[in-house]
């Protein structure tokens, strides 16, 4: 016999037993108002950040299509560094169970934006409206700080770099200036090429000069001794003053000089006069040399050690230029990687997120509902089981 299924038996058995349903009902709404009202409200409050590195664009090695974005947030934002710097900076409005480590990490939550990696929120839940405000926007300024110091800061290398090329330059002129040496000097002429000495400072100059000068005395001091020798072997062969080469006496600084001239050579009485008289202007000759000689050793070595000052100088002056380009171009290629992280909107606000005590409530009073309207069932079931008839909704009025 097929069993018929009739919907006023069950409402029967559920007003048959009302007090039952009436009973659960009421535990279960008071269950949920009390857990409700006992949890502690939970508030959330966000804060938007954004961590982008430079767009290339035209670039030899990279299209203008490609764009790489540096994010450390996935790994940085919950760090033990940045946690711990939070909690420094908002340690007052902290309990002590916050202040544990791993406390504050599990109050954080960070959240990508789909459509840009570089753009993320960081949600701080906490008990207090105030206080996840105050940790999310401390959490995003900590995080900024230390993002920032990960990268390598080229300012203080770049300057000390700038301020050596600056001193060198400067050592490089000042011995320009005082030596002459590296100096353009103008032509003292309309000639296309200056005479070499122009080119060596005044140190060199001089020692062109001297040079130019010893060179002359010399050539004069050897005219003398060749006319002296002259001299001597003609009074060994008794020969006369008309048979020596005068002619020597008219070349050069002896003429310039001119204290033994060809006319006042040629008008001595004899050859021993002659001879006397070539010996000591042979004599100041040779000192003048020797005293040319040591000033121009001198001032030779002066020079040889001035152009070694200038290559020295010039060697540090392009070491100190080629470590500052090297250290701007290593500046210059890592900034196009380094990331740039702001903050783009603080925590104004936190939301609360829970509990929804009404919401609670209302599904505990279903839940109750529902319980009771079970238990009613079980109580006529167990009622039809005591007595032996059937635990049918049908059977209701027979019980």
């Amino acid at each position: 016999m097929e069993m018929e299924i009739n919907l006023q038996d069950y409402v029967d058995v559920v007003l048959q037993h009302w007090p039952v349903v009436l009973a659960v009902f009421l535990a279960a709404t008071v269950v949920a108002t009390v857990a409700s009202l006992v949890q502690p409200a939970t508030y959330e409050a966000s804060a938007s950040l954004l961590e982008e590195s430079y767009e290339f664009v035209d670039t030899p090695r990279l299209s203008s299509r490609d764009r790489t974005v540096i994010k450390l947030y996935p790994t940085l934002v919950k760090s033990t560094a940045v946690e711990n710097a939070v909690v420094e900076a908002v340690e007052s409005s902290l309990s002590a169970a916050e202040k544990a480590p791993g406390a504050l990490l599990a109050m954080v939550t960070l959240v990508e934006d789909r459509d840009n990696p570089a753009l993320f929120q960081l949600k701080v839940r906490a008990d207090d409206p105030n206080k996840a405000v105050h940790i999310a926007n401390a959490w995003a300024e900590q995080y900024v700080q230390i993002a920032s110091s990960l990268q390598p800061s080229w300012g203080p290398q770049l300057e000390v770099a700038a301020q050596s090329l600056e001193s060198a330059e400067e050592a490089l002129a000042a011995f320009e200036r005082e030596s002459g040496l590296g100096v353009t000097v103008d032509l003292v002429d309309d000639s296309d090429e200056a005479p070499p000495y122009l080119l060596l400072g005044p140190r060199g100059r001089e020692f062109e000069m001297k040079a130019l000068l010893l060179a002359q005395h010399r050539q004069a001091r050897d005219n003398l001794l060749l006319l002296l020798n002259s001299a001597q072997e003609a009074k060994g062969a008794r020969g006369t003053i008309g048979d020596l080469p005068l002619q020597l006496l008219s070349e050069g600084l002896l003429d310039e000089r001119g204290q033994v001239l060809v006319e006042a050579a040629g008008a001595q009485d004899d050859l021993d006069t002659l001879i006397s008289l070539l010996r000591r202007e042979e004599a100041a000759f040779s000192d003048t040399v020797d005293d040319l000689a040591l000033d121009v050793e001198q001032l030779q070595a002066e020079l040889v050690d001035d152009k070694l000052e200038l290559e020295r100088l010039v060697r540090a002056r392009d070491l100190a230029e080629g470590t500052y380009e090297a250290l701007r171009n290593q500046a210059e290629g890592v900034g196009l990687f380094e990331p740039r992280t702001q903050v783009l909107g603080e925590a104004r606000g936190s939301k609360l997120i829970g509990p929804n005590r009404e919401l609670d409530i209302v599904l505990g009073a279903a839940l109750g509902l529902a319980g009771g309207v079970l238990a009613a069932f079980a109580v006529h079931y167990l009622q039809g089981i005591r007595t032996g008839a059937p635990a049918g909704p049908s059977q209701v009025d027979g019980l």
